[in-house]
């Protein structure tokens, strides 16, 4: 009862002496003699409550945490016989008790599984206990973030390099403290423009798999598929807002995508980058210098075509053989973004049935 008592104080959020002593039966009107001698005693009681239970607790966080998921025999047997510095075990568990976040509890007891089940010399793994310690909940995060960009191409312009580039380039006060803490620690290189491969370690020891994925930090992964949609009559607002339309659905399914209006230059600079062309299709008769520029991509890469009126007469396009036709009816119920959803879920499909079918060979 008197633990519960204590842990529930601990947690509250915000308090004031009075308060403390009004729950020992004591109010302090008009200080005096055997007054404040009962009031000081009361808070000495309490801080020694307090930090007793905050101990226990957190001793009991830390170890859960550190024996979490080992539920097959055989990693729970390796576990138990992997040998460690008893020095190494202290020292995490003091620091982690003397912490003030407690959102690091998980980052300690991740650190001692590591330096239970890895061989690292002595200067390595003081280095990392050391790193857990002074290093904010906040820091530790700063570093994850940017671990996971310099990792996986995420749904931004440009790749790696330029996700760091940005994050690292960052003007936010705070954060630019923390930059000098991780340069300081070896984890950002000297001239603050890559992880360093000291930080790689680190953090793949106090993260789990789980937490160093782009999920972690609420992201999506770039699919690799870059489409380019193509219009030949960018000036009118229809064709405009369809394009705008389809490059926000297939960013949002993980495709990056450019909006262009197709020429031979283009061709020439661009093909490389994408897999896929989209030529959005109007009733205006498309140009013939357009055309072969359509059919120099074609040469290299296929093109789909998106049809945005309710029929389409002669248009120059004859000549064109399309990988697919998808069409759009002004004012009907499907948007274009669900036609385009449709159209990857399909090609999602057939991509699944050809890997089954691979495998049953």
């Amino acid at each position: 009862m008197e633990r519960e008592k204590s842990v529930s104080r601990a947690k509250k959020s915000a308090t004031t002496v009075a308060e403390l002593l009004a729950k020992e039966g004591i109010s302090v009107i008009i200080p005096g003699g055997g007054l404040m001698y009962d009031a000081a005693k009361v808070l000495v009681d309490h801080a020694k409550s307090y930090f007793s239970d905050r101990t226990a607790k957190r001793i009991e966080d830390f170890h859960s945490a550190l024996l979490l998921g080992k539920t097959d025999q055989d990693e729970w047997e390796d576990f138990l016989k992997s040998p460690f510095e008893p020095d190494d075990y202290y020292a995490v568990l003091s620091s982690c008790i003397q912490d003030i976040e407690t959102e690091k509890v998980e980052i300690y007891s991740s650190l001692m599984n590591y330096l239970i089940e890895s061989e690292l010399g002595s200067d390595l793994r003081r280095h990392f206990i050391k790193s857990c310690k002074e290093l904010t909940y906040s820091d530790l995060s700063f570093l994850q973030t940017i671990y996971i960009n310099s990792k996986h191409d995420l749904m931004t312009v440009g790749g790696t390099h330029q996700q760091l580039k940005t994050i690292l380039s960052t003007k936010d006060p705070l954060k630019i403290l923390t930059i000098e803490k991780l340069k300081n620690f070896g984890f950002i290189s000297a001239k603050g423009s890559a992880v360093t491969p000291l930080a790689e370690q680190f953090v793949q020891a106090i993260f789990s798999a789980e937490k160093l994925s782009p999920a972690a930090i609420e992201r999506k992964e770039y699919t690799g598929i870059n489409i380019v949609i193509v219009t030949y009559q960018l000036d009118e607002p229809v064709h405009t807002s369809i394009a705008t339309e389809v490059q926000e659905a297939l960013w949002s399914r993980q495709i990056k995508s450019s909006i262009h209006i197709i020429d031979r230059s283009m061709v020439a600079n661009s093909i490389m980058f994408y897999e896929a062309a989209l030529l959005i299709v109007g009733d205006k008769k498309i140009e013939p210098n357009y055309v072969s520029a359509l059919l120099k991509f074609l040469e290299k890469r296929p093109i789909i075509r998106l049809n945005i009126v309710d029929s389409i007469t002669e248009n120059g396009l004859e000549s064109i053989q399309f990988s697919d036709e998808l069409n759009y009816t002004p004012g009907s119920d499907l948007s274009v973004r669900g036609i385009v959803y449709e159209y990857i879920d399909k090609l999602s499909l057939k991509s699944a049935s050809a890997e089954k079918v691979e495998k049953d060979r």
